[in-house]
């Protein structure tokens, strides 16, 4: 892993993303996350906290709707702008391929995929219909 910025992971399921981070966190790594149920205050204290420094916080886990929504949407193409986002992952990636059927916010993924060429994206999956 590099040695600074963070680790994006987009996690469709909440109780998948509890685990991952309950897991992290169990190995001593720094790690947050942004879904339905962080309030609007935390949003705004993990974001500014990420603006200003990513060297601790490792990973910073979202839900595809987190993703696409416009203030965290422009946060996430910043740090990918100024070159603070060593990787991102795509877990449970084979709902990418049924977006439109099945999250429409996975589509968010394009518009992140564009903004730096090399940046280096993970898709994790572990089953597919469509395989």
């Amino acid at each position: 892993m590099k040695n600074s910025g963070v680790t994006i992971v987009i996690v469709p399921s909440l109780a998948l993303m509890h685990n991952h981070i309950k897991y992290l966190r169990s190995k001593n790594i720094e790690v947050t996350c942004i879904n339905k149920l962080t309030a609007y205050a935390n949003r705004e204290v993990i974001i500014a906290k990420l603006k200003t420094d990513c060297s601790t916080t490792r990973f910073l886990f979202l839900t595809p709707e987190m993703a696409a929504w416009d203030g965290i949407k422009s946060f996430i193409l910043q740090l990918i702008n100024e070159n603070r986002v060593n990787y991102f992952v795509v877990d449970e990636a084979h709902k990418v391929i049924d977006a439109a059927d099945y999250r429409g916010n996975f589509l968010i993924l394009k518009e992140f995929r564009t903004a730096r060429q090399d940046l280096i994206w993970i898709a994790l999956t572990t089953a597919s219909k469509t395989a």
